[in-house]
């Protein structure tokens, strides 16, 4: 006969969903990056669409491929009566999800990120006037793009993302000891 006892098999701790420990960034690396400085660094290496991509990365969490293939009717706003009877728009981000693309998601956004998306919609709209609305990407790719409809590739951000990890002053951890530099990539912002 044979028998396996719960004993026998090692025990696993199950992970805590809320520790900062494995590939996410913890909160304090996270707001050094969001800074103002960290992001006119990253404009400076590499160019202003990059850092707007990489700031809604940061700010909404969403994969860098879905932030690529953002365009420029991307931000919507949606509507509700108060109970004061007085109008609320809050912004909100559509965009379609890497998994299931075919449906498109809306992801309610602070005045922040609505800002960088207008941003974005203004450089898009002036270096590509006669490209329809619904085809014009927020972040249009810089080279081989004379139709303005390609957008920049998920691997052009990831690699600037990982020249700016390393070109930035020292980052730290929430206990004040560096934090490793080679941790920041483009999809660390997801977890």
């Amino acid at each position: 006969t044979f028998a396996v006892y719960e004993s026998d098999s090692p025990q696993t701790e199950e992970p805590d969903p809320d520790d900062e420990v494995g590939r996410s960034l913890p909160n304090t690396v996270v707001k050094q990056l969001a800074s103002s400085n960290a992001l006119s660094l990253l404009a400076e290496l590499a160019n202003q669409g990059v850092a707007d991509a990489v700031e809604l990365l940061i700010r909404t969490g969403r994969r860098p491929s879905e932030i690529c293939h953002l365009t420029e009717t991307c931000l919507q706003w949606d509507e509700r009566v108060r109970e004061d009877g007085s109008l609320d728009r809050q912004p909100v981000l559509v965009y379609r999800p890497e998994k299931t693309p075919k449906r498109s998601k809306r992801l309610p956004v602070h005045a922040r990120e609505a800002l960088v998306v207008k941003r974005a919609c203004e450089r898009a709209r002036a270096r590509f006037p006669d490209v329809s609305p619904g085809k014009l990407p927020l972040f249009p790719r810089q080279t081989r793009n004379r139709s303005g409809t390609v957008p920049t590739g998920a691997q052009r951000i990831s690699k600037a993302v990982r020249e700016w990890a390393r070109g930035l002053p020292e980052l730290l951890d929430s206990d004040g000891t560096p934090y490793d530099r080679d941790r920041v990539y483009a999809y660390a912002f997801r977890h």
